[in-house]
Formats: structure tokens, C-alpha cells, sequence
């Protein structure tokens, strides 16, 4: 670790974000081949070692500069890569705990779409195994992100995947900083009832449609009740008969439509 400290040192005060780009994306060339473990750990944390000692030092312009690099196809940001692993978790909570404001409200970082997916760094996270949520949580808590704008190829919404995902925590924090359970969303055009009762396969379903009623407001959830998705389903429909789901339903909405045969 201390080799790669140093190394990292020498490439800030060089400023040479072109060996970030070479390292980031040798990292992830290593994570989808079946090459060695150690090759990824080792360029993995040499990224780390560098954005952490960046932020340390507050070097902000090195830091927006090195993560707005794209990958060689020209897709993807660094922010984008370093989004779709855990490992990068405390890369973002460094980022956003020492450095300047400005790179954490710097909308062109963090909302980048220039991909032909149309994801953004956290699109990217969201879309990953549970594993990722972490890095989710990090960057809804500390960057300026639109969290009401679709993304992905289906028009996807942050908070239904999040709901998806069956993670609680990070449905409670999306709600709390202005993610809008009533917006449509996704190839079946869904609010985030429709999304939570769909889930009735997962464990943690009732614990996330709790989560996401407990956090919303009452007239707005009376509405979604309502409210048919693109296959003419009322959220209700969705939960298939779950008797968790319905409980939850019943107890903390009025019951505005009855979907029972």
C-alpha cells in the first residue's frame, strides 16, 4: 500500500490524469476477464490511493478532470466505471468529505449520459447487484443529481430501481432528498406503487413498500392506488394476492379500489 501512496503522489503532482484513465480501465478489463484477482486489486487500489489522496489535498481540478475522462470507446466516464463497483465506495465519501462544493455540484459529472445506454454514474450503480448499493447511498447523499430524470434505454427512474433492488435504506434516502414516488417510469410505466407491489417475490417487499408509504404523502399515495400502468394494472393487481403486501396496503391506505375476483 505504501508503493501505491506514492505512486499515486507522483501521478497528482504530475497531474496525469491520462495514467488514471489507463489504470481505471485496465481495472475493469481485469473485473470482466478471467484473469487474476490480484491484477484488479492491485490497479483498484492504486485508483483508490489516488483519488483519496486527491481529496485529502483538496485537489479538486484534478479530480474533475481525471474522473470526466471516457474510456477508450469513448462512453463511459471514469465516474461511470468507478460507479459500478463497491470497491470504489469510499473513493465518493472521500470526494464528497474534503473536496471543493463545486466538484460535488458539478451537474456535467454527475449526470453525464454521453453513452448510447443514456446512464449516468448513478444509473450505473443502481443498475448493479446489491453489492454496488453502497456506492448508490454515497453519491445520492453528497453529488447534485437530478433524481426525478429517467435513465436508461427504457426510461427508467432512479427510485424504482432502488425499489427493485428490495433496499429500504436507499428507497428511505432517495425519498428524502426529492426523488417523486408519482412519476411514471420504465417500459410498463409505473409510479413507485406499481414498482413495490410488483416485487412480491422478494423478502424484503414489505419492508420496502412500508418504507417507501412511511415516506411519502398520504394524497399522493391515494392517487397512485388509483393509477393503471401501461398494462392496465392497479398497483394492487401487481402484489398477485401477497397477503404481506396487501396487509401493508390496507392498513396505511384507504382501500380506494377493490381488485379481488
Amino acid at each position: 500500500m505504501a508503493a501505491s501512496l506514492a505512486s499515486a503522489k507522483r501521478l497528482i503532482e504530475e497531474h496525469d490524469v491520462l495514467v488514471f484513465k489507463h489504470l481505471m480501465c485496465g481495472a475493469q478489463d481485469v473485473s470482466t476477464q478471467d484473469v487474476s484477482t490480484q491484477r484488479w486489486f492491485e490497479r483498484a487500489a492504486l485508483c483508490l490511493a489516488i483519488v483519496r489522496e486527491a481529496s485529502r489535498h483538496r485537489d479538486a481540478s484534478f479530480l474533475e478532470r481525471a474522473i470526466a475522462q471516457r474510456d477508450d470507446r469513448g462512453e463511459f466516464t471514469m465516474a461511470h466505471l468507478m460507479a459500478s463497483d463497491r470497491a470504489f465506495q469510499s473513493a465518493f465519501e472521500s470526494i464528497a468529505a474534503n473536496c471543493a462544493p463545486s466538484l460535488c455540484s458539478c451537474a456535467q459529472l454527475w449526470e453525464d449520459r454521453g453513452n448510447a445506454f443514456n446512464e449516468t454514474p448513478l444509473g450505473m450503480a443502481l443498475k448493479n447487484d446489491a453489492e454496488a448499493m453502497p456506492v448508490a447511498q454515497a453519491m445520492v447523499r453528497s453529488f447534485a443529481i437530478d433524481l426525478n430524470a429517467p435513465v436508461g434505454s427504457e426510461d427508467d427512474l432512479y427510485l424504482h430501481r432502488a425499489i427493485q433492488k428490495a433496499n429500504p435504506e436507499l428507497v428511505a434516502l432517495l425519498l428524502e432528498k426529492g426523488a417523486d414516488p408519482s412519476l411514471k417510469g420504465g417500459r410498463h410505466e409505473r409510479n413507485a406503487l406499481h414498482v413495490a407491489c410488483s416485487m412480491s417475490h422478494h423478502p424484503r417487499a414489505p419492508k420496502t413498500l412500508d418504507v417507501l408509504i412511511r415516506h411519502s404523502d398520504h394524497e399522493i399515495l391515494e392517487t397512485m392506488d388509483r393509477e393503471k400502468d401501461a398494462g392496465d394494472q392497479l398497483p394492487r393487481q401487481l402484489a398477485n394476492g401477497d397477503l404481506r403486501l396487501e396487509k401493508i396496503l390496507d392498513r396505511i391506505l384507504p382501500i380506494t379500489v377493490t381488485c379481488r375476483a
